[in-house]
């Protein structure tokens, strides 16, 4: 049998696997949270138009949001007609720390959910290890002490690329 590059591939659908359930929902959640980001702020109704997802899964997904103080409601929207949609948006009060390690200095960053940069700091490193881990954590509580009311939800750190295959 000859293959060339407009040939067809075959695929056994016996090795396939369904998506559960559960990552359909998963997946669900992930779409809606990206939109509520993207056009915030947004009614469970755009919500339903924009994704393609039905009404009352759109209101048990944002319901769900809610409780897990991802997303908030806010004001009311206006309409020429019919009932006011209560518009949902991130929780602004939701941060997190940013840190870019680099071998003479490391900057840390909090962030909002939306990614907009709130404070950065420049510090520099040492060639002690340890030493450079307590002064980037120092620095990160000494971020979270200047945002008190606020919640950081997590922290991203980032390392330069290290080729381990140098001889």
């Amino acid at each position: 049998m000859r293959h060339d590059r407009h040939s067809v591939k075959r695929i056994d659908l016996a090795e396939m696997q369904l998506a559960s359930s559960e990552t359909a929902r998963i997946i669900n959640r992930d779409i809606v949270l990206e939109l509520i980001r993207a056009s915030q702020p947004i009614s469970r109704a755009d919500l339903a138009r924009r994704s393609g997802l039905g009404r009352s899964t759109i209101s048990q997904i944002v319901e769900q949001l809610i409780d897990e103080n991802w997303v908030r409601e806010g004001a009311m929207g206006s309409l020429p007609r019919g009932r006011r949609p209560t518009m949902v948006g991130l929780n602004e009060d939701l941060l997190a720390i940013a840190v870019d390690i680099h071998p003479k200095q490391a900057s840390v960053a909090l962030v909002d959910l939306n990614g907009r940069l709130l404070s950065r700091s420049l510090t520099p490193l040492t060639s002690d290890p340890a030493d450079s881990v307590r002064i980037i954590i120092d620095c990160m509580l000494r971020m979270q002490r200047t945002t008190p009311r606020k919640s950081i939800e997590g922290i991203g750190i980032s390392l330069p690329f290290v080729n381990l295959n140098v001889r």
